[in-house]
């Protein structure tokens, strides 16, 4: 912890938790729980399992489920319908409202609007490119104002290879609303354009928020290298109730 803290100490980031015994679900749940989230925005839903562990380990607030893929997005559907409070929209969410396309990757979780990089084919096979999809984009903070929704007890979760970062910009009027933000943070670029940690970080520090644990992801199948991670973002605002 002390080893890892000297390290981002140098771009003045300091990790408020690593645990060697608790994995990023048990952080989550015991966060989501002291916040009293009331609302989980899953943003790069895929089929849904993310929001189904959140479900399995006791949450049963709201939840509103973004994926734009076709066929990915009716097997979210019918997972999200054994649960009441579980709403899925078929949009992807961005910086900016316009009409675009998204990648479909051989491997469905590489699936990006942005085009995928050389480093991400080589660290996954059968990752390729091979086909496209229309699909809108909209900035959240347009989408909680066009369905009239308090964020104010609220949790997001983006996973959108390579458009984090987009996703975020998209949301600023609603950042401070949020309580947890939980964000796939790159350490190389795996999609051509992508932002990758560091900005991300400054981008949620000047919004009041610090990292509270992060959690290995993505590593390279040629060689091991650590690609991403799952990071927890927490709200100084509210701390003081954990």
């Amino acid at each position: 912890m002390i080893k890892i803290n000297n390290i981002l100490s140098k771009f003045n980031i300091r990790v408020e938790k690593i645990s060697k015994n608790q994995n990023l679900i048990d952080i989550l749940n015991n966060l989501i729980k002291k916040l009293e989230i009331n609302l989980i925005f899953d943003v790069g839903a895929n089929e849904g399992q993310f929001a189904k562990k959140i479900i399995e380990n006791g949450y049963r607030r709201k939840i509103i489920s973004f994926e734009p893929l076709n066929n990915t997005y009716e097997n979210l559907v019918l997972k999200s319908s054994k649960f009441e409070n579980w709403k899925v929209e078929k949009l992807s969410l961005g910086s900016e409202n316009k009409n675009s396309e998204i990648n479909v990757s051989n491997y469905s979780l590489s699936s990006s609007i942005l085009p995928i990089s050389s480093k991400h084919l080589k660290a996954k096979k059968n990752s390729d490119y091979i086909s496209k999809q229309k699909t809108e984009i909209k900035k959240l903070d347009t989408y909680i104002y066009e369905n009239k929704i308090a964020s104010d007890h609220s949790f997001l979760k983006i996973d959108t290879q390579g458009y984090e970062y987009n996703v975020l910009y998209g949301s600023l009027q609603n950042l401070k609303n949020f309580r947890i933000i939980l964000c796939e943070l790159s350490f190389k670029e795996l999609y051509i354009g992508q932002k990758l940690w560091k900005d991300i970080i400054n981008l949620l520090e000047k919004n009041n928020f610090e990292i509270w644990f992060l959690e290995k992801g993505f590593q390279s199948q040629e060689n091991g290298q650590m690609l991403q991670a799952d990071c927890i973002f927490v709200n100084k605002s509210v701390k003081k109730n954990i």
